[in-house]
């Protein structure tokens, strides 16, 4: 399955809301950012630039983003909960914005619940969690290529 630039787009931008639902993006939700958005393919200054400009950024538009598959939407609340939890605090206004981008995505309330508490399960035992994006995303010639 290929991942569309709009989803690519989508995806990091979502993850730069979600990080920034206090208004402030701490230096470990910055070090995730600058790791997802690598992987998804942006350069280094681009990721620089939209993380320092995120929050006085009035154009960015905070709704929730829609993606063209299940399977990139289920990655993408995988990849929230992560970054959710890079401060190893439970923010209520990301899990809330997390549980809208669910239903929006069409994706179960049960099933969001489900994947929290594995996300937990694996941080509170030490193990460590990659990104899920990173699991299935190859670079080839300059296209994102989204594989199973």
């Amino acid at each position: 399955m290929t991942i569309n630039p709009l989803d690519t787009s989508n995806y990091f931008r979502g993850l730069l809301i979600l990080a920034g639902r206090e208004k402030h993006i701490t230096e470990n939700e910055r070090t995730s950012l600058k790791k997802i958005g690598s992987i998804l393919g942006f350069n280094n200054a681009f990721i620089e630039a939209a993380i320092s400009d995120f929050i006085n950024n009035e154009f960015i538009k905070a709704e929730v983003p829609q993606f063209s598959s299940f399977e990139i939407a289920e990655s993408f609340l995988k990849d929230g909960i992560k970054l959710a939890f890079t401060n190893n605090i439970l923010n209520v206004h990301q899990i809330d914005w997390l549980m809208e981008f669910a239903v929006e995505n069409k994706l179960s309330k049960q099933w969001f619940f489900i994947e929290l508490e594995n996300y937990l399960d694996k941080h509170n035992s030490g193990r460590a969690v990659d990104f899920e994006l990173q699991k299935y995303i190859v670079h080839t010639n300059g296209n994102s290529v989204y594989i199973h």
